[in-house]
């Protein structure tokens, strides 16, 4: 909007002069327009948008909220939350009567607005940070389930920004292409990790059509003489009521993302902490694959514990604040009751939780966990379960649960009972003639849920 010599021609204060006259002229004659600003750029530009320096109320209503967008990419890349975390502990609050639009894709690329100063206060470098992003979404970089493409890259720096579905950033893509149920599986559960996250950050969640069921890259654009030069028509895709459909189908990828999705908007709609005028608070913890927030109104809090890891993550209870330090709430995603008995909070891979306080004069509600683990044995042996509860005999083999049952081996499967929502954690072992010969060495956690 406004041109300067010697600067980069953005974010001019013009610009926002500009922005706000049309804003007053709005107001006359239809003043129930909202202003949204679509600027992706670095977190203190997107505020001049809001509204700063004599501006406020003047401007934009929303704004795209592009820095959780993409340090949450980022975060999910390098399973790490030092990042996201730092940069939105120190990002100014929203101007009063304005707020953010939370989203993971839209229908534009991502620009990574990851500043060299915002790098460098988690001892990174802003361009190969950058650059990090940007080859692992495009798929060059050892391990990378992602498959992006490059967008305007910058014949200087190497720098651009990418293009691609959510479900093809996130490896569903490459999963089905592969026909690997596990990469498939963890590509669910990340996106409905960052969807979860958006849900309950302070703002105004917003899904792009077709990530509700995981709508994947469309390549059609190739054959359009006037699209194919721009690769952002990959993520631009008409709905596929084919695979729409098959949100009605248990177990496919569609139907988990439909429905997980749909229980965060009726989790969100039900908790009243995560009103606009919450407060909201990040809590720093030990373990960097950990994103940990607060939001409190009132007398109503309620802590939000994100793992980007693909590994099971856990906190001690005693470094959260005072109010979380018992190990029992309720997971108001699934609106269960969720009970952490040895003195962490342990959390699964791409796992995130919404607690909230337990309701008072509740009782203790007993289920039938299952157990399952594949394991190959030898004749004579059988496999049991040992864990950190006393119904799995508290990690001595001599009061190990078991034998499991061999039917559909090599799965070995038992049930045993304990209160609803108890999170336990445990292993397998091998035993002949009633010797341990073998124990497995990946603890599972689990929680003890209605089947």
């Amino acid at each position: 909007l406004w041109k300067r010599l010697g600067t980069n021609c953005q974010n001019q204060i013009e610009a926002v002069v500009i922005l706000a006259a049309y804003r007053a002229l709005m107001r006359i004659f239809a003043p129930a327009v909202a202003f949204k600003a679509e600027a992706i750029v670095a977190p203190e530009d997107i505020m001049r948008y809001l509204g700063v320096g004599g501006f406020e109320g003047k401007v934009c209503d929303i704004a795209y909220n592009a820095t959780l967008m993409n340090h949450l990419w980022h975060a999910m890349a390098c399973e790490n939350t030092h990042l996201l975390r730092t940069t939105l502990s120190n990002l100014p609050k929203a101007p009063p009567a304005t707020t953010w639009i939370n989203y993971i894709r839209c229908h534009d690329d991502i620009g990574w607005g990851i500043t060299d100063e915002n790098a460098a206060a988690v001892n990174q470098p802003g361009r190969g940070t950058r650059r990090f992003c940007v080859d692992f979404y495009s798929g060059d970089l050892p391990g990378s389930y992602a498959e992006g493409y490059r967008f305007q890259v910058d014949p200087v720096t190497a720098e651009s920004r990418v293009s691609g579905t959510a479900a093809a950033l996130a490896g569903l893509q490459k999963a089905i292409v592969e026909n690997d149920d596990e990469a498939a599986d963890a590509a669910i559960r990340r996106l409905l990790l960052m969807n979860a996250i958006i849900f309950f950050m302070r703002g105004i969640p917003l899904i792009y059509s077709g990530d509700e069921i995981g709508q994947l890259n469309d390549y059609a654009y190739l054959d359009d003489i006037y699209k194919r030069s721009d690769n952002r028509w990959v993520h631009r895709p008409p709905m596929n009521w084919r695979r729409a459909e098959a949100r009605h189908v248990p177990g496919t990828p569609e139907y988990r993302l439909f429905h997980g999705i749909r229980r965060l908007t009726d989790a969100r709609r039900e908790l009243r902490v995560l009103h606009g005028d919450s407060s909201q608070e990040i809590i720093l913890v030990d373990s960097d694959s950990l994103f940990v927030v607060e939001r409190k109104r009132g007398d109503d809090s309620a802590l939000m514990v994100a793992n980007v890891a693909g590994v099971p993550r856990r906190i001690d209870l005693g470094k959260l604040p005072r109010r979380w330090i018992s190990g029992r709430y309720v997971e108001a995603i699934m609106n269960e009751p969720v009970h952490f008995t040895f003195g962490d909070l342990a959390i699964g891979p791409y796992e995130c939780l919404w607690l909230v306080q337990p309701r008072s004069g509740v009782d203790d509600e007993t289920v039938r966990a299952k157990l399952q683990v594949r394991v190959e044995t030898q004749f004579g042996e059988n496999v049991y379960i040992t864990g950190n509860v006393p119904k799995l005999g508290e990690w001595r083999s001599e009061h190990a649960f078991g034998p499991l049952s061999p039917d559909r081996y090599p799965l070995w499967e038992g049930e045993v009972s304990m209160p609803l929502g108890t999170v336990f954690e445990y292993t397998w072992m091998k035993k002949r003639d009633g010797r341990v010969v073998e124990t497995g060495g990946k603890t599972h956690f689990q929680r003890a849920v209605r089947t």
